[in-house]
């Protein structure tokens, strides 16, 4: 099935590829090289100061194997004549995405905005060596790239061909015996995350205390708690995420006897069907975070009727002060 591409996504896009000063490889595809080379702005280790700074600040970040190379806060100056502006009327921002119109007035974009602009504008090693770094510091990985300049969506899977994971599975636990073996050739079941309509809690911060080992707390996915993350996404909708977990073989500690690959889409799964539809086929269970479900929606679920795959409906129920609406 073909996801077809929308007038408004092309647009949000260029939006954020101005933003960031990325334009220029959208023809000529950034290579790795291009991210080693040793130049006076690389020695430099300075906050990023505008949004154009955001790209390489997250690339150099990530190659040293920074935990904070995803934070996108800009250093606070003040404005010059050579500041670069934009005329945002000129880029003809959608109304879906009007939102855009203010972001000048915030500090950053959203890291996934940040992310989704690079790989697309990355050749394929680059993309397989920003996916390895991201992977050991174990930051979640992006599995499916939305369609924002393609009419189909984005599969990364050749990106990770080269990762390889280490782990003891319970059967080991005695002989302390380990395996290692390549991660996408790996056999394991897979359970994936969707969101139904807006919630008061986030699905992302959700998995990453179920994900995060005893007595540590790790963010493996982006959430609105995080720096950067109550940012408004422009293009990152629809994108979804990957991340595994692996026993130590520590009895009743792990989570899991065997490895379990956890799947997280962005954004209601009524704006992003396809994305969802390819969820049901690779996943053995799907849980769906939702509040209520509408007659509409409803119907739009009994299409799944004859499905192999497994359904779960969760939703948490908060006391006290309402929290923001979630989109994570």
């Amino acid at each position: 099935m073909l996801y077809y591409l929308s007038a408004e996504r092309p647009k949000a896009l260029q939006y954020i590829e101005s933003k960031l000063e990325m334009e220029k490889y959208r023809s000529r595809k950034l290579k790795l090289r291009d991210v080693l080379e040793i130049t006076p702005e690389s020695l430099k280790n300075c906050p990023p100061q505008t949004t154009g700074d955001l790209p390489w600040h997250f690339l150099r970040k990530l190659m040293a194997l920074n935990g904070m190379a995803r934070s996108t806060s800009l250093e606070h100056r003040a404005p010059t004549d050579q500041t670069l502006t934009m005329d945002k009327e000129e880029l003809d921002i959608p109304e879906d995405f009007s939102f855009l119109r203010d972001t000048d007035t915030s500090d950053s974009l959203h890291p996934l905005d940040v992310l989704c602009a690079i790989l697309l504008s990355s050749d394929s090693f680059l993309q397989q060596e920003i996916l390895s770094k991201m992977s050991m510091c174990q930051f979640a990985l992006p599995l499916l790239l939305p369609a924002l300049d393609t009419p189909k969506c984005t599969l990364l899977l050749w990106a990770m061909r080269d990762m390889v994971r280490k782990w003891r599975p319970h059967s080991l636990a005695e002989s302390r015996g380990f395996r290692e073996e390549s991660l996408v050739l790996t056999s394991m079941p897979t359970i994936s995350f969707v969101r139904m309509g807006s919630c008061s809690f986030s699905k992302s911060h959700l998995l990453n205390e179920v994900l995060s080992p005893s007595q540590q707390h790790h963010n493996f996915f982006v959430h609105w708690d995080m720096e950067s993350g109550n940012v408004p996404r422009a293009i990152a909708d629809g994108l979804v995420e990957i991340s595994w977990y692996f026993p130590g073989g520590m009895g009743n500690s792990d989570l899991f006897p065997e490895p379990v690959a956890v799947t997280n889409l962005l954004g209601d799964i009524e704006s992003h069907w396809v994305q969802f539809s390819f969820l049901t086929e690779i996943s053995s269970a799907v849980f769906i975070v939702t509040e209520s479900i509408s007659e509409r929606e409803y119907a739009l679920l009994s299409s799944l009727q004859g499905s192999a795959t497994k359904y779960c409906f969760t939703s948490i129920i908060r006391l006290g002060k309402p929290r923001k609406r979630w989109n994570s």
